[in-house]
C-alpha cells in the first residue's frame, strides 16, 4: 500500500523538487516536459487562468520514497466547442486554449520502473474517494501510448464504473541515432538519402559553402539572441502562409522567455538555440531541449527571402541531426504532427494518446447546455472563463 497526499500549494511541488528529478530519472520513459522546471513554470504562467486548481498527488512507499506523482490539476470547463464540460481533471501542461497551446508532448503521471501498478491503483482510489474534489472527466493528453502506467490504470479506472476512452492524437518521428553521420544517410534509404544530399548542396550552392554556418548559444546572451532570432523568423513564415505564429500570445511567449531566460538546472535539461546564417544573415533557428541523451525538437524559424528550392528548415534540421551525432546523443524527436520534413528525416515514430474517462452519472453540462440554449452556451462559456473562481457555481464543488 502506498500513503498519498494532495500538493494544493505550488510551493509544496517546489519543496520536493529534488525527490521529484531522482523519481523522473528512475521512470521508464523520461521527458523534459515532466519536470520541476517545465511544470511549475507552466502553472506560473497558465494556473491562474480558467479557473485552475492545483491537485497534485505523491505517492511514498512504508519508508517514505517518493515512487510516484500525479501532476494534476482541476478545473470547471464549460466550452461546447471543446468536448465535454463540467469538472475536469487534467495534467499539468496541458489544456491550453489553441492559440495558447504549450503542446507537451509525453507528459504523464510519474512512476519508478516496474511500480505503475501500485501508482495506478493508488491514483484510480485517490479520484474514486473524492480527495481532489467533484469531477465529471478525466483528460489526460499527448501521453505515450506505449506507458506502462497508462495500461494499468485504463482497468482501474473500468473498475470504478468510468466509461474510458483512449483517443489516437497521431505520431511523433524521431531517430535512432547511429554512430555516424553516414550510417544515418545509409538507415534513411535512397530517395531521402538524396533529398537531405541534395538539399544540402542546393543551400551551400546558393549561399556559398564558406558563407553557410550553423551557430549554438553557449551564453544567456547568445540564447537570448536566438530566442529573438527564433520567434522573428517563425512569424515571418507564419505570415507568409497567412496566419500568425504560436509566440504572438502573450502567455505563450511568457512561458518560453522564462524557459529559455532561466536556463534549465542541469538535470531538467538543456535549452539548445541553434541558428544558420548566410553570410551574417539568420536564415533559420531551432529550439532543442536536450535531455536523457536525447535531442527533443520543440520550434523552428526559418527565412521566407531565400529562392524558391533552397530549403533552410530541413537544412538546419539535417545539421542538427549531425550535431547530435557527433555529439554521441542517442535520439533525435521531433515530437508534435507527423509533417512531411519529419517523415523525410525521421527512420522511426511513436504513438501518442488522450485518455479520457467520464465518470459514472456525470452531468455532460456543456453538451446539454448547448443543445438547449445554442449559441448563446458560447458566449457563456467566454463569460465563465473569465469569472474569478470565487464566483463560480457551487456545483463545482
Amino acid at each position: 500500500m502506498l500513503r498519498t497526499s494532495i500538493l494544493r500549494e505550488r510551493g509544496q511541488l517546489e519543496a520536493i523538487a529534488d525527490e521529484w528529478r531522482e523519481l523522473l530519472a528512475d521512470c521508464s520513459s523520461p521527458a523534459p516536459v515532466s519536470s520541476p522546471t517545465w511544470l511549475l513554470t507552466w502553472w506560473d504562467v497558465f494556473g491562474r487562468l480558467e479557473h485552475r486548481q492545483l491537485r497534485a498527488v505523491e505517492f511514498r512507499d512504508a519508508g517514505g520514497k517518493l515512487v510516484g506523482l500525479a501532476p494534476l490539476l482541476r478545473r470547471f470547463c464549460l466550452s461546447p466547442s471543446r468536448g465535454l464540460g463540467g469538472r475536469r481533471i487534467e495534467l499539468l501542461a496541458s489544456g491550453e486554449p489553441p492559440e495558447q497551446e504549450i503542446s507537451s508532448d509525453f507528459i504523464g503521471v510519474l512512476a519508478r520502473t516496474h511500480a505503475e501498478p501500485d501508482v495506478a491503483q493508488a491514483l484510480a482510489a485517490v479520484l474514486s474517494s473524492g480527495e481532489l474534489g467533484g469531477w465529471d472527466e478525466l483528460r489526460f493528453t499527448n501521453m505515450g501510448d506505449d506507458s506502462p502506467f497508462l495500461r494499468a490504470f485504463e482497468p482501474e479506472l473500468q473498475r470504478d464504473g468510468c466509461r474510458v476512452e483512449r483517443i489516437q492524437q497521431g505520431a511523433s518521428p524521431f531517430i535512432r541515432l547511429p554512430r555516424t553521420w553516414e550510417q544515418y544517410l545509409q538507415e534513411i534509404g535512397g530517395r531521402r538519402r538524396y533529398f537531405v544530399r541534395r538539399t544540402l548542396r542546393d543551400i551551400e550552392a546558393w549561399a556559398g559553402k564558406d558563407q553557410l554556418a550553423l551557430h549554438e548559444a553557449s551564453s544567456r546572451e547568445e540564447l537570448r539572441f536566438a530566442s529573438g532570432v527564433l520567434e522573428r523568423l517563425h512569424e515571418e513564415r507564419w505570415r507568409a502562409a497567412g496566419g500568425c505564429g504560436v509566440f504572438a500570445d502573450p502567455e505563450f511567449r511568457v512561458f518560453h522567455q522564462r524557459i529559455v531566460n532561466e536556463p534549465f538546472p542541469a538535470r531538467d535539461g538543456v535549452v539548445q538555440m541553434l541558428w544558420l546564417t548566410a553570410g551574417t544573415k539568420p536564415i533559420a533557428a531551432l529550439y532543442n531541449i536536450v535531455f536523457d541523451d536525447k535531442v527533443w525538437f520543440y520550434q523552428m524559424g526559418r527565412s521566407m527571402s531565400v529562392p524558391s528550392g533552397v530549403r533552410p528548415g530541413i537544412a538546419i534540421h539535417a545539421l542538427s541531426i549531425k550535431h547530435a551525432i557527433e555529439h554521441g546523443w542517442r535520439e533525435y524527436d521531433f515530437l508534435g504532427r507527423e509533417r512531411f520534413y519529419k517523415l523525410q528525416l525521421a527512420t522511426d515514430s511513436r504513438a501518442r494518446v488522450t485518455l479520457r474517462a467520464v465518470r459514472r452519472g456525470a452531468l455532460p453540462l456543456a453538451w446539454e447546455f448547448a443543445r438547449r440554449y445554442g449559441r448563446a452556451a458560447v458566449h457563456a462559456a467566454r463569460r465563465l472563463r473569465k469569472t474569478p473562481i470565487q464566483q463560480l457555481p457551487d456545483f463545482l464543488d
